[in-house]
C-alpha cells in the first residue's frame, strides 16, 4: 500500500471524528431550534457518514480478494457513502438559502427545481446496485466510476454556484462574521476537491468538508453576539439584520410589538427589578411562539414575527398576549400587576422598509 492511501485512511476517520465531536458540542448546546441548525446538523451526519464508510472501506480494501465478508462489507460501505454524499450539496444550496433568508418563506421555481434535480440525483444513486450507472467494481473487484457520477457532479456545481449566487445578492443582510463562514466552508471544500482530483489516490475532500463545517458552526451556529444576555432571546442587532435580510426578500409576515408600559415606581415599591420583570414575560412570550422568532430589541420591548399566518391568528396570538397582561404576575414574593401596549404590524403591505 503507498503511503498516499495510508494518508487517506487517516484523512477518512479524522473527518468522521472531526464531525461527531460536533455533533456532540451541538446536542449539549442544544441549539436546534431552526430549520437552519437542523440542515447545519444533516449536512455534519452526512460527512461523519461519509468519514465512517470511507474508513471501513479504507480498511477493507487489501481483503476484498480474499473475503466474501469483506467484500460485502465494504460493498455497503461504498453504497452508503454514495447514497449520502449526494445529498450533501443539496444540503448545502438549502442551509444556504435559509442563512440569507431566500426560501421556505417564499416558495420559487428554482426551490421545486432544486427538489427535483436532488430527487434524481439521489435515485441514481440508491438504484445503482441494479442499473451500475453511477460506478461498479470490475472483476478484480477494483472501483470503476460510470457517467452518472458525471451527472451527479454537475448537480453538484450547480447547487454550489446557486448558493455562491444567494450569498453574493443577499451579501448586505449578512453580517461579516456569516459572509466569512460560509466562504470558509467553500473554499476549503473546493481545495479539497481540486486536491483529490490531482491526486486521484488522495482522498481528502470529506476532511475538507469536516473543516470547513468545522468553521461554519463556530461562525455561523454560533449566535452568542445575537442573543441577549437578560433573557436569552434575540437581541436587537438580530433583528435588524433579519429583518433586512426578509426585506430584501421580500418576505411577508406579522410583526407583534410589546411594550411594556409599567412604572418603575412599581419595580421599587415591591422590590422587584426590571431585568425579573422582563424575564417573565420572555418566558411567557416563548411559551405562545417559537423562541428563534422572538426578539428584545430595547427596554421593556419585544417584537414577534410571525410568518405564513393570517390576519386572524395574528390577532388570537396578539389577544393570548394582551389578555395574559391583565392578569397578575408572580414576580419574587409578590404579585405585581404590569400593564403593556401591543401594536400589529403587515410586513411589507403595511411597513416596507
Amino acid at each position: 500500500m503507498s503511503d498516499l492511501y495510508y494518508l487517506s485512511f487517516a484523512f477518512s476517520l479524522a473527518a468522521a471524528f472531526i464531525c461527531l465531536t460536533n455533533l456532540v458540542f451541538i446536542r449539549v448546546q442544544d441549539n436546534m431550534g431552526k430549520t437552519q441548525n437542523k440542515l447545519f446538523v444533516l449536512m455534519l451526519f452526512v460527512v461523519a457518514l461519509n468519514g465512517a464508510c470511507n474508513t471501513v472501506i479504507g480498511f477493507l480494501v487489501p481483503y476484498m480478494n480474499e473475503s466474501a465478508e469483506a467484500l460485502f462489507v465494504a460493498k455497503g460501505a461504498r453504497y452508503l457513502y454514495f447514497v449520502s454524499h449526494t445529498l450533501l450539496a443539496p444540503l448545502f444550496f438549502f442551509y444556504v438559502s435559509h442563512v440569507c433568508g431566500v426560501l421556505f418563506r417564499t416558495a420559487n421555481k428554482l426551490t421545486y427545481m432544486a427538489f427535483g434535480i436532488t430527487a434524481v440525483t439521489e435515485l441514481l444513486a440508491l438504484t445503482n446496485p441494479f442499473t451500475q450507472w453511477v460506478y461498479y467494481l470490475d472483476e478484480n473487484n477494483i472501483f470503476r466510476r460510470n457517467w452518472a457520477e458525471g451527472l451527479i457532479y454537475i448537480a453538484a456545481a450547480f447547487f454550489f454556484a446557486m448558493g455562491i449566487y444567494y450569498l453574493t445578492t443577499t451579501w448586505r443582510a449578512l453580517n461579516i462574521k456569516r459572509r466569512m463562514g460560509i466562504v470558509m466552508f467553500a473554499s476549503i471544500t473546493l481545495v479539497g476537491i481540486v486536491l483529490q482530483l490531482v491526486f486521484s489516490e488522495l482522498r481528502v475532500e470529506i476532511f475538507a468538508e469536516a473543516l470547513g463545517l468545522t468553521g461554519i458552526m463556530m461562525i455561523v451556529e454560533n449566535e452568542d453576539d445575537r442573543l441577549d444576555n437578560e433573557t436569552g432571546l434575540y437581541n436587537r442587532q438580530a433583528f435588524l439584520m433579519d429583518l433586512e435580510s426578509y426585506f430584501l426578500n421580500k418576505v411577508s409576515m406579522h410583526a407583534i410589538s410589546i411594550r411594556i408600559i409599567t412604572p418603575d415606581i412599581i419595580s421599587r415599591k415591591r422590590g422587584v427589578d426590571r431585568e425579573l420583570v422582563e424575564k417573565k414575560v420572555a418566558e411567557f412570550l416563548e411559551s405562545v411562539h417559537e423562541r428563534y422568532n422572538i426578539y428584545r430589541i430595547g427596554r421593556r420591548t419585544f417584537v414577534l414575527l410571525v410568518f405564513k399566518s393570517s390576519d386572524e391568528e395574528t390577532l388570537k396570538l396578539a389577544k393570548t398576549i394582551d389578555e395574559r397582561f391583565e392578569r397578575p404576575w408572580q414576580l419574587k414574593d409578590a404579585l405585581v400587576m404590569l400593564s403593556s401596549s401591543i401594536l400589529i404590524a403587515d410586513i411589507p403591505r403595511q411597513l416596507n422598509s
